[in-house]
This record gives C-alpha cells, sequence and structure tokens, in this order.
C-alpha cells in the first residue's frame, strides 16, 4: 500500500494521466477542461497497490461562481463565501472497495489542511461516501437538489462549527464540575 498526496505540479505526467482516467471511470464528471482542474486542484492523492493506481481523491479549488451555484441549490446560498476547498473526484477500483481506501485518503487530505472549511457533494443514494465524510466530521447541509443525473447531496467541514462545538462542550464540563463542587461541600 502506498499512498502519495501531493500538488499536481509535484505530479508526474504519467501520474496526472492516470489520474485523469480514473476520474473517468468513476463517471460522474464531466470531461470538459478536466485535465485544466485537475492541475488547478490543491492536493492529488493517489493510492496504489503493487504500483497499480487503485484510488484517488483531491482537494479542489472550484470557482466561486461553482460554490456559489451549489450552495444556492442546496438553498443555503448565505455560506458559500465560508468555503474555497472541495474535496472530490474520490475513486476507487471495484476490487479494493470495503477496505477503507477512500476514507484514508480523504483523511489524510483533510489532515494537510487544518483548520479550513471544507465542503463535498455526493449522490443521495451513495451512502458509503456519505457515511466516509461524517466519519471524517462532515455534515449534511442543506437540502438535496438535482445535478446532472442524480440528486445530490452538500456536506460541510466547517471548523466554526468545530469550534463552537468545543466550546459548549468546555462549558458543559465546567458547569459539571461547578455542580460537583457544590455537592461535595
Amino acid at each position: 500500500m502506498c499512498d502519495k498526496i501531493k500538488q499536481p505540479s509535484e505530479c508526474s505526467e504519467e501520474e496526472k494521466k492516470r489520474f485523469y482516467l480514473m476520474v473517468l471511470k468513476g463517471e460522474q464528471v464531466d470531461k470538459y477542461k478536466l485535465r485544466n482542474r485537475i492541475e488547478e486542484a490543491k492536493l492529488l492523492s493517489l493510492h496504489y497497490k503493487e504500483n497499480r493506481l487503485v484510488g484517488i481523491a483531491a482537494l479542489k479549488q472550484p470557482y466561486k461562481t461553482y460554490i456559489k451555484k451549489v450552495f444556492s441549490k442546496a438553498g443555503v446560498s448565505e455560506e458559500f463565501n465560508k468555503y474555497n476547498l472541495e474535496i472530490g473526484w474520490a475513486y476507487t477500483e471495484s476490487k479494493y472497495r470495503h477496505k477503507g481506501i477512500s476514507s484514508n485518503i480523504i483523511r489524510e487530505l483533510i489532515s494537510r489542511l487544518k483548520h479550513q472549511n471544507i465542503f463535498a457533494i455526493t449522490r443521495t443514494n451513495n451512502s458509503k461516501m456519505q457515511s466516509i465524510l461524517e466519519r471524517n466530521g462532515f455534515r449534511k447541509t442543506g437540502k438535496s437538489f438535482q445535478g446532472r443525473n442524480d440528486y445530490i447531496q452538500l456536506f460541510t467541514l466547517s471548523y466554526d462549527n468545530e469550534e463552537k462545538k468545543n466550546k459548549r462542550k468546555k462549558l458543559r464540563l465546567e458547569r459539571f464540575l461547578e455542580k460537583s463542587k457544590g455537592n461535595l461541600k
């Protein structure tokens, strides 16, 4: 098992070609300007088994117009300015699925960018990817909407929300400790 996470400029032409072909295998992405969008990604993740590329994902830097359109369709257009990065193009060869490859790839990509808000979209019938996103801290955001072929759900990982959640936990703990002190007297 070998994971490589690097900027597109650090990838060989062969790696980018293999990444591109695997994105197309997922049959969920418009081919139009895909090579350019791969070059513009922040990070590409390539997972190999015995020198064979079997899993991929990327941390994309989509255009603001695309982000605004996604958040608007999900009914949360007021939130689109908080997000500049998208997890996407996640695909694992069928023979290697259910082995944690996509989950590990996504966790690694997120860990490279601590405390940055990230979004992802996935088909509403892709419960496996939804589960992977939720296990990695994403939450369903807004309503599902009609995509090109399927219904789509927006997921967000917001460090604003994580910080608020941690503050609430800390406050609850402090209250509990205060009550505990009162009971000990």
